[in-house]
């Protein structure tokens, strides 16, 4: 038997972690300033008595405070991870060995509505996804363009002119 045995443990263990909450309530926090009040961000923590689920939820404000529920996070309720989270946007990439050798490569997107996350890490990597995924920068922009329509009609029509004046030009 040897002397000393190495430290057989993950290198991912570390002291300080976050949990999902917290890091939604950072994330949902800078959602006003980066679009000026037009879309703010809330999060609402749902607790039963063995599960959390935790909402993102996009507010505009200018739109009678329209609700759009972003994304979704459920763990236990006293174990973070693994953390299962729900969104449009969320792919799963798969390199799949192709041709008669097996030489070929064809890499496969597939959508999924649920991710999981094991680790803090796994969790920031599937929130970047989500926020970041097509299909959700799609919905705030249409709910900024909205909200601006909605706070300044006649701004909006007087640039929407000019533009099409431009373009006649």
């Amino acid at each position: 038997m040897p002397d000393t045995i190495t430290n057989l443990w993950s290198p991912q263990l570390k002291s300080k972690v976050l949990s999902p909450f917290a890091i939604l309530r950072i994330q949902a926090s800078q959602v006003s300033p980066m679009t000026q009040g037009i879309l703010r961000a809330e999060v609402a923590p749902i607790s039963s008595e063995k599960q959390m689920t935790i909402n993102l939820e996009i507010v505009a404000p200018a739109l009678n405070n329209y609700r759009y529920l972003l994304l979704s996070v459920k763990h236990d309720i006293n174990i973070y991870y693994p953390s299962i989270v729900s969104s449009k946007g969320l792919t799963i990439r798969e390199t799949v060995k192709t041709g008669a050798f097996r030489s070929e490569e064809k890499i496969n997107i597939e959508s999924v509505a649920t991710k999981v996350a094991y680790s803090e890490d796994q969790f920031i990597a599937i929130l970047k996804e989500a926020l970041q995924a097509p299909e959700n920068i799609a919905l705030l922009q249409s709910l900024i363009a909205r909200s601006n329509e909605e706070a300044n009609p006649v701004e909006v029509a007087e640039n929407t002119h000019t533009v099409q004046l431009e373009e006649q030009n």
